[in-house]
């Protein structure tokens, strides 16, 4: 197990570390996929509640990795980044796409996020694999947010991006799973999540 708890010093809105991993999961996995696979361009969409400020700094300044994330907003949520207007540095410029939701937010909103501001980011990039960061902390029974996801959502959210996966990258989607601490619903959101990877 890789994720740490919540860093010392802990403070909303403050950027004090780098999350709750210690290694990233799915930087190292695109990495591994373009250096030993062969792979060019790879899409990394993180919906865990918190941004993906590491995965984030890491491709900063990299056009061959675009990285999504939707996440509460940093004014509200630790780590205190991942506004719209961090778009990337240098050569990657435009590779980065941060969706930050208001607390309240809910299936709509994030029904919204993906349809008009990720597929045509997608569309425009044409990926050949996507790395799925998939944090179940935002759903509305889960106390580490106040973003109010619904099971169903989550398995639109899924069933989206294995549309895109069968559109642009032959079927190619990986998935890794992050955050999520409600024992009540965690177990259904998994196993939902992987019936639509089997059977996508």
């Amino acid at each position: 197990a890789f994720c740490a708890i919540r860093p010392p010093g802990h403070h909303a809105g403050r950027n004090v570390g780098m999350g709750f991993c210690l290694l990233n999961n799915a930087a190292v996995a695109a990495r591994y996929l373009q250096a030993r696979h062969g792979v060019g361009k790879v899409l990394i969409v993180d919906w865990d509640v918190h941004h993906g400020n590491g995965t984030q700094n890491i491709f900063l300044e990299d056009p061959a990795v675009f990285f999504f994330s939707i996440h509460e907003h940093p004014t509200f949520l630790y780590p205190g980044t991942g506004r719209r207007w961090e778009i990337g540095k240098g050569k990657g410029e435009g590779a980065t796409l941060n969706a930050p939701m208001a607390p309240g937010a809910g299936d709509a909103e994030y029904r919204t996020a993906f349809e008009r501001t990720l597929e045509p980011a997608v569309a425009r990039f044409r990926p050949e694999i996507i790395l799925v960061s998939a944090g179940f902390d935002a759903h509305r029974d889960d106390d580490m947010s106040d973003i109010q996801l619904s099971t169903e959502c989550y398995s639109w959210i899924m069933k989206k991006l294995v549309e895109m996966a069968n559109t642009y990258t032959g079927g190619r989607l990986i998935s890794v799973l992050e955050g999520g601490y409600s024992l009540r619903r965690l177990p259904e959101l998994a196993r939902n999540h992987v019936e639509i990877l089997l059977n996508g």
